[in-house]
């Protein structure tokens, strides 16, 4: 049998956010630890920040709809990860392209609304991958011949593990807030003039695809308050989560990387969908999630982080998150790794 060669298919963009991408980069990092040969297929303005992560350039192909890069590229297996909002039609129908070359192809799904659906007289993938908290109870059992799904399959980078070899109490009063590479909302800013105000160290980490306007006001914000520190982009947010006790921001995968470290968030999310699986989450005891949906729009949250200046509300949440320990343990990689050689 030849060597495999596998191909990591995802794209980055101020509407789609970093984390697809970041979520390949590691499953990258795992090929790499074991000498298995893998490359990035993405669209074209997606490979500049693929290079910023350390991607060599002849490591990338550009990839279309119609799966035509596939042959190209040489491929054995195909890793695809485009299921977002709003994106479901367009993802099947590309999803339908890759498993008509007749290759091993697994989909990194999404949640109702937008999980992944087989289209219609196509072939169904080998592998559909769920990797969320609570997911065989939250969406049907998709057309595959195996299907995993559950918060063991949460990927990230390894230098997680190695953290959280090193958890103890009490952790530090500290908070790291982040809404993902992109933040075309302002979130960032709407958290930091609140948390500013509290007092409490706060790191804020400045995604590669802010818009400027936002840089700057959350520059001007870190020059009124000393303890509001700014960080531009980062290859991974595990040193900062671990030097914090608390984790707020924008919900995404950031969720998965605060719970394997013990670490409760405050989380607010901005669209109508994954409810459930939200709420889901919440009641699990990992996170606060509150959602900017009318009529309150992000008051709740807002107002909950500026109740962080009473030692009583931090006494609650500045300690290690059982429940997120139990649930996520980090070895999510190297599950998704062993599943795809599998096919």
């Amino acid at each position: 049998m030849a060597e495999p060669l596998i191909a990591l298919r995802g794209d980055a963009s101020r509407a789609i956010g970093m984390g697809h991408l970041a979520r390949l980069h590691d499953l990258g990092c795992e090929l790499a630890a074991r000498g298995i040969a893998h490359l990035f297929a993405c669209a074209p303005d997606t490979a500049p920040l693929l290079r910023t992560r350390g991607v060599a350039a002849e490591q990338i192909v550009t990839a279309d709809p119609n799966a035509g890069w596939v042959q190209a590229s040489g491929a054995t297996h195909v890793i695809t990860d485009i299921m977002w909002s709003g994106n479901a039609f367009a993802a099947a129908r590309e999803i339908a392209a890759l498993t008509a070359t007749i290759r091993p192809v697994t989909v990194i799904d999404s949640m109702p609304p937008d999980h992944f659906v087989t289209a219609p007289g196509s072939v169904a993938p080998s592998c559909v991958i769920t990797p969320y908290l609570g997911a065989t109870h939250l969406r049907p059992a998709p057309r595959t011949d195996d299907w995993a799904a559950g918060a063991e399959f949460a990927v990230m980078d390894p230098t997680y593990l190695a953290a959280r070899a090193r958890l103890a109490g009490p952790l530090p009063r500290r908070v790291l807030v982040s809404c993902g590479g992109a933040d075309p909302t302002g979130l960032s800013l709407r958290i930091a003039r609140p948390l500013a105000a509290t007092g409490l160290p706060i790191d804020l980490v400045i995604g590669p695809l802010y818009p400027a306007d936002t840089r700057d006001r959350l520059q001007e914000l870190g020059r009124e308050h000393p303890n509001l520190t700014l960080h531009g982009p980062q290859q991974g947010l595990s040193a900062l989560i671990e030097a914090c006790g608390l984790v707020v921001g924008r919900i995404g995968l950031l969720r998965y990387q605060a719970a394997v470290l013990g670490r409760t968030g405050i989380y607010l999310f901005e669209g109508t969908e994954y409810r459930a699986y939200l709420e889901n989450f919440a009641h699990a005891g990992l996170a606060e999630v509150f959602f900017a949906d009318p009529p309150g729009g992000d008051t709740a949250f807002l107002d909950r982080l500026a109740e962080m200046s009473d030692p009583a509300v931090q006494d609650r949440l500045f300690r290690l998150n059982a429940a997120a320990l139990a649930a996520v343990h980090g070895n999510g990689a190297a599950s998704v790794i062993d599943r795809v050689l599998q096919q």
